[in-house]
This record gives C-alpha cells, sequence and structure tokens, in this order.
C-alpha cells in the first residue's frame, strides 16, 4: 500500500522525466577544472560533470540561495548552483582528511568519496523558487501532507523522514524516483567500474546512514558540522561581505571517525577543535544578524509571503502557475517565470513593482511613552 511519501514521488516523476529528456545526456570522457570564488580550483570527475550539467542539476543555477539578501547585499547574487559544487569540494576533503588521520582505511575513503560527492553534488535538488523562502511557503500550504511523510514508515523505519525538511524530503524523492534512477543507471553504464546506488546516496542527504557503521558518512553531508554548513558559511560570508571566518583546514584536520562496539561510528572532532567549531556557531549568529534576520531582508521576504496569502484568498482569479496547489507546482516555477506571472496580475503587479523597484515596506515605529522611552509605561502615579 503506497503511503504519503510514495505518493510524492508518483507526483513529481513525471516531472523530473520531462526535465530529463529536455536535452540529450552529457558524456565527458575527460574531468572538468572549476574555479570557484570561495575553493579555489575544484576537479570534477567525467561521471560528475554528465550528472551535473543534467536539467535536475542546472535548474540550481536560477535559484538564489539567500533570496532577496542580493537587494540588500548587492553581490549576494550566489546561487545553489555554485554552493552545491562547493559542497562537492568539502565533502571530499573530508574523506581524503579521515584517510590521512588514519581514521578509515585508504580503500575505505576511496569509496566513500564516490558516494559523497555525489550525494553533495545532489543534496539541493529538491529546493524550490527562492531557496528556503519558497520552502516556508510550501510548508505552510502543505502542512498536513509534510506531516504525514515524516510520521510515515520507510524502509522499515519509524517516522524515516521525521528530521528532514521539506527540501531534503523532495530532494530524497528526486534521487530515488524512477525517472532519476533510470537517468543514473544510464550514466553508470557509460562508465566501466562505476557503481552508484541512489538510495544510498539519498539516505545521505537526509542524515540516514546506509548501515550503523557509515554513519559518520551521513554526518558529512547532514550532520552538526557537515560540509554543506562548512560551505554555505563560507559562501554567504563572502558574498555579502560579512567579515566572518570559518577555519575549515583545522576543522578537517582535526576531525575523526569515533569507532566503539556496539555504537554507530559518528563523525567526532579532537579537542583542539573546539575552538574552531565555537567558530561555526559564531559565524552562525552573524550571519543570522546581519544577514537572515536584516529587518530589511525580513520586509522583503514578507512581501514575497503576501503574494501567495493573497492568490489564496481567491485562486481562480490568478493565472494557474501562482496557485502553486502541488509539490510538483513548486519545482516547476522559477524565479524568472513567477516574477513575470506576477506583473501580469492586476492584483498583485503592485507588489512585484515594489520588490522589483526595492520599495520595501517599512517597519512600524514604536510609540513613545510619557518619559521618551519606547516600550516602557510610565510607573502608576506618576505625573
Amino acid at each position: 500500500m503506497a503511503g504519503p511519501f510514495e505518493d510524492l514521488q508518483e507526483e513529481i516523476n513525471p516531472w523530473v522525466a520531462s526535465l530529463l529528456n529536455t536535452v540529450p545526456p552529457n558524456l565527458p570522457r575527460e574531468p572538468k577544472l572549476v574555479r570557484d570564488a570561495v575553493h579555489g580550483f575544484i576537479i570534477l570527475r567525467p561521471h560528475e560533470v554528465a550528472i551535473l550539467d543534467s536539467p535536475i542539476v542546472q535548474r540550481l543555477r536560477y535559484i538564489h540561495q539567500t533570496a532577496f539578501a542580493n537587494l540588500v547585499y548587492p553581490t549576494a547574487t550566489h546561487t545553489r548552483f555554485d554552493h552545491t559544487i562547493g559542497v562537492v569540494a568539502i565533502a571530499d576533503k573530508v574523506a581524503t582528511a579521515l584517510a590521512a588521520a588514519g581514521s578509515i582505511p585508504e580503500n575505505e575513503a576511496k569509496h566513500i568519496s564516490a558516494e559523497l560527492r555525489l550525494a553533495a553534488m545532489l543534496h539541493d535538488v529538491g529546493h524550490v523558487l527562492f531557496s528556503h523562502l519558497g520552502e516556508a511557503v510550501m510548508s505552510d500550504r502543505f502542512r498536513d501532507r509534510i506531516q504525514a511523510i515524516k510520521r510515515q514508515e520507510f524502509l522499515g523505519a519509524m517516522r524515516y523522514f521525521e528530521a528532514a525538511n521539506i527540501g531534503e524530503v523532495l530532494s530524497y524523492a528526486i534521487i530515488t524516483c524512477e525517472a532519476f534512477k533510470d537517468f543514473l543507471q544510464f550514466v553508470v553504464n557509460a562508465y566501466p567500474g562505476l557503481s552508484i546506488d541512489a538510495t544510498r546516496i539519498a539516505g545521505l542527504v537526509i542524515g540516514r546512514p546506509p548501515a550503523a557503521d557509515y554513519a559518520y558518512e551521513a554526518d558529512i553531508i547532514n550532520g552538526p558540522f557537515d560540509a554543506d554548513k562548512l560551505d554555505y558559511l563560507l559562501r554567504d560570508s563572502h558574498f555579502s561581505g560579512i567579515r566572518s571566518e570559518v577555519d575549515v583546514e583545522n576543522i578537517l584536520y582535526g576531525t575523526r571517525v569515533l569507532k566503539k562496539t556496539g555504537w554507530p561510528s559518528y563523525l567526532v572532532a579532537m579537542p583542539s577543535v573546539v575552538p574552531h567549531l565555537e567558530q561555526i556557531l559564531f559565524s552562525k549568529m552573524m550571519l543570522y544578524h546581519a544577514v537572515y534576520h536584516h529587518h530589511k531582508v525580513r520586509a522583503l521576504e514578507s512581501m514575497f509571503k503576501s503574494i501567495f496569502e493573497i492568490v489564496q484568498q481567491d485562486p481562480a482569479s490568478h493565472a494557474p502557475e501562482l496557485r502553486l496547489a502541488s509539490f510538483r507546482s513548486f519545482l516547476e516555477l522559477s524565479e524568472a517565470s513567477f516574477i513575470t506571472s506576477c506583473l501580469a496580475d492586476d492584483q498583485i503587479r503592485p507588489i512585484a513593482n515594489q520588490l522589483l523597484n526595492r520599495r520595501l515596506i517599512k517597519r512600524a515605529p514604536c510609540p513613545l511613552n510619557a518619559y521618551g522611552h519606547p516600550g516602557y509605561e510610565a510607573p502608576a502615579g506618576a505625573d
């Protein structure tokens, strides 16, 4: 009997198939050298280039990493695509560092490196327009369906998706749907000696290891100090211009795999790395204060959400692409198409123009009390 997650897979499989059929697969025979603004040169293997060049991953070029933050920090125009390549680079460095420290055998490092790199490359394929901002709208609209998926038993485990956010669930659904698995098999067949297990890779994306002995592998992709966090902290700081540092090299140098009989093999850090892990916390605090929760960024987010609130009041009077009645419709809608559709809608056009021209809503001023201080009432009996 199909459950809510299987229903989600069935819903998005035709979209994945149509997207993959847009262009013929590219099967290069040589590695590709990518120059990244944060990590420098990154070498991608031929089969990784084949997957990177697929429309499923290429669509991430057109999803802003920090939504509308570029209207506050002009250079914050980076996307989920360049973040994806950065996560591949860091995940590979972690595997290399673990092998160099003798924490895992060389042959195991080679094996997990291939899986880690693909999990890193595919970890964000479930993102929708404007990244987490679009996810917030989707989570609110489909709350009951999402909760049903999180409560569902899957692969023999209760609440298999409980710790995953909706973007990670969508990534898992895309990687494991029939259309994408067929594409992966096509790539595998083109490169002798290549072995790819879509379910294992998808499990790493949501922090579910293939076995307890490989718990550290999931930690590298989705854990307390994973490759995703290490890249986005560096990338968001770099492109926003915020001076916030994370010493990735020192963290990698002091990372180990804890192996204890009867326990999962988790990724851990040596005591000398603790100050650098604290850097991660401080960097997150800085970015949340200066970028993600900046009052003008929050104003832009509120304006974006108000568009969907208007559409929900009377869906029939708005264009079908703005009604977003399914998970698939969110995946299909690009940021450019969203703006175009808003500008064509008489009721929504004023808000869209305000967004495009950076005419932001303002914070309501806090009234002053009799003493000239905001938020304090005059004491009883005061003149």
